[in-house]
């Protein structure tokens, strides 16, 4: 029998539940100050494992989550100095015999499908032991990455190139585990990792084994196995026969979700989504975006693997992986030739001269000097639709707005004490939001929560439900300063706030708390939380730029000076760039890691009043116009070349 033995660890972060060594000012993992009334003592903590070691070899120093069969802790190797993650399942925890025989079983047959498969796309097994009587470890792999559906709880959807990316890679992983009589039985977001790595993109991993189904070996269990919202139907009838084409139906679930935001059956009854896999209509993707998101064949794959009859499904995994592979190859070829003809419906022709070292008129640079008539538009028009009927009224009194991820819809408010969102590249029927108090200058959208956030001159920081388009918000914070601008943190749980006083502050929703991060001299009319790094980019009316540590608040980066206030801003997704558009209408980006590195485009053509880079690191921007939105693209290769190309781009 294995031990179980305290560690050196004494208290541990309640935000990230993290252990701590000494006592620190902040977290290190997840940059939260140090309560008042100090840690949390592990002596107390309701986590059992938390900061114990396990059998003289690991040392468990934060909690993960709750599996399908148990409680997943982070532990570090005392030999091998390294992460793991341990699956710690007590099968005792119902405190019914017939379920603790159940428990040892479905842990023992994870143990074995898991340590049989080799796949680079399925989490690897390497151990399993035990600390008591009934209680269990399993070591695996420890992934530092978000599941998929913390990606799409962040994004509220994917581009379809990075959406067929991560399924082909689970089917693959899916496709070694059913030749070897395996299948998965629960595939849906929260079971697949993905890493964003540093030059391949996105790597995906699928995980928890726990309902997983021999197929040599158990022909029968009793009740449901599974996630209602990705079952199949064999799996919502009680005499189903489950295959590897199940697994299909639920991967096709999956890639519903990514694609539309959504998965192809919702309900609050679990009973009623059941009854919609056996019984429903087969949707169509385009029954959520517009066709020009996705390609024809991609709906068509999409539609074939949630076929009612299994029949009717492509037959395995590895069929799904070569239709995906032959997708994925034919759009890139077709969207080569079309960027090659196209020219942007609505797009007004600009007459540009020819950029200096310092500045490019929304052109690509080529060579100085060259003509411009011979080089391709950085700035690219890429949707442009009306004002919805409900605002157009008040289109000239917008007083702020906010583009969410990939440019896929925007949050407007306006002096009517409203707040709007409208879809720009998705069917989004335009809700909005009564009972602002006072103008608003400032809005910011949660899309992991679904809330939208507002504030200005009544000087409080306004929440709303996306699911309810009634009644008054919730009033959140009130800052005691009129707010000019909003960010919130990808976890949906900090907001970033800058002052007309010159104040960064930084609220807290879990704690209630707000700390003052910076003061500047001048308001600060843009502020952003920087993602992976623990910083907030804050920018003031007089041209200042500069990176905060939020941890120490100390000031990090003094950032090249822009030439006038600026208007809208954004970081990117891996925390090296951002972007600002200016008073003047130039649109600056640039580098945070560097900060003799910027580029300037003449952008005022376009009307700029928010941006958003996308998962695809491609930057949009949102234009307002009398009667009109318009959506405006700059290509990531185009901001990635220019930055590097410092001699064609510093002033």
């Amino acid at each position: 029998m294995s031990s179980i033995a305290l560690s050196d660890f004494e208290v541990y972060c309640p935000v990230c539940t993290s252990c701590l060594a000494d006592d620190p000012d902040g977290c290190p993992e997840c940059l939260s100050p140090r309560p008042s009334a100090g840690w949390e003592d592990l002596q107390t903590a309701s986590y059992a494992y938390l900061g114990r070691e396990l059998d003289g070899r690991y040392v468990v120093d934060r909690f993960v989550g709750a599996g399908t069969t148990g409680d997943v802790y982070r532990g570090t190797g005392t030999r091998i100095q390294r992460p793991f993650a341990l699956k710690v399942v007590d099968t005792q925890r119902y405190g019914r015999k017939e379920l603790e025989d159940e428990m040892v079983r479905r842990l023992e047959l994870e143990v074995e499908a898991m340590s049989r498969l080799r796949n680079p796309h399925v989490i690897n097994v390497y151990e399993s032991f035990k600390v008591r009587d009934h209680v269990f470890v399993i070591v695996m792999d420890f992934v530092e990455g978000v599941t998929l559906q913390e990606r799409l709880d962040r994004t509220g959807r994917l581009e379809f190139e990075e959406a067929i990316e991560i399924v082909r890679q689970a089917a693959n992983g899916l496709h070694e585990a059913h030749q070897r009589g395996i299948i998965h039985r629960d595939m849906k977001p929260e079971n697949i990792m993905v890493e964003q790595m540093p030059a391949s993109g996105v790597f995906a991993r699928i995980l928890d084994f726990g309902i997983a189904y021999m197929v040599d070996s158990v022909r029968q269990t009793s009740g449901f196995r599974g996630t209602p919202l990705y079952a199949s139907p064999e799996q919502c009838t009680s005499n189903g026969e489950i295959d590897a084409r199940s697994d299909v139906y639920s991967l096709g679930c999956v890639l519903f979700h990514c694609l539309t935001g959504r998965p192809p059956y919702q309900s609050e009854r679990s009973l009623a989504v059941m009854e919609a896999h056996i019984e429903a209509e087969v949707p169509s993707i385009f029954d959520l975006i517009s066709r020009e998101q996705a390609p024809e064949s991609l709906d068509t794959l999409v539609r074939r693997m949630l076929a009612k009859n299994a029949q009717d499904r492509p037959q395995d995994c590895g069929e799904v992986v070569r239709a995906l592979d032959a997708l994925g190859l034919n759009t890139r070829s077709s969207i080569s030739e079309a960027e090659r003809q196209a020219v942007p419906v609505g797009a007004e022709p600009t007459e540009t001269e020819a950029p200096s070292s310092s500045t490019l008129d929304g052109l690509d640079a080529g060579e100085i000097g060259a003509p411009p008539m011979a080089r391709q538009r950085v700035v690219h028009l890429v949707a442009s639709l009306e004002l919805p009927e409900r605002i157009k009224t008040a289109a000239k009194s917008i007083t702020a707005s906010a583009l969410g991820p990939g440019g896929d819809y925007a949050v407007i408010a306006d002096r009517e004490e409203q707040v709007h969102l409208v879809g720009l590249k998705t069917d989004l029927q335009t809700m909005s939001f009564g009972g602002a108090e006072g103008m608003n200058t400032a809005v910011a959208i949660s899309p992991s929560r679904g809330e939208v956030y507002a504030g200005g001159f009544a000087c409080k920081v306004l929440r709303w439900n996306l699911d309810l388009t009634v009644g008054l918000p919730r009033r959140v914070v009130d800052v005691g300063d009129r707010i000019f601008s909003l960010d919130i943190d990808e976890q949906g749980t900090r907001l970033a706030i800058g002052t007309e006083r010159g104040r960064a502050l930084l609220y807290d929703s879990r704690t209630e708390r707000t700390i003052e991060v910076h003061q500047a001299s001048s308001p600060i009319s843009a502020v952003r939380f920087v993602p992976k790094t623990g910083q907030l980019f804050v920018a003031c009316w007089e041209g200042q730029m500069k990176t905060l540590d939020i941890a120490s608040r100390k000031e990090l980066r003094v950032l090249e000076p822009l030439s006038s206030a600026p208007i809208a801003s954004t970081c990117g997704l891996h925390g090296d760039i951002a972007a600002v558009v200016e008073e003047s209408g130039e649109l600056r980006v640039v580098s945070l890691t560097d900060p003799s590195a910027f580029l300037r485009i003449e952008a005022s053509f376009a009307n700029l009043k928010a941006l958003s880079f996308g998962n695809d690191g491609n930057l949009n921007g949102l234009g307002i116009s009398a009667d009109r939105l318009q959506l405006w693209l700059i290509r990531h290769e185009h901001v990635v070349q220019h930055l590097a190309e410092k001699s064609s781009v510093v002033s």
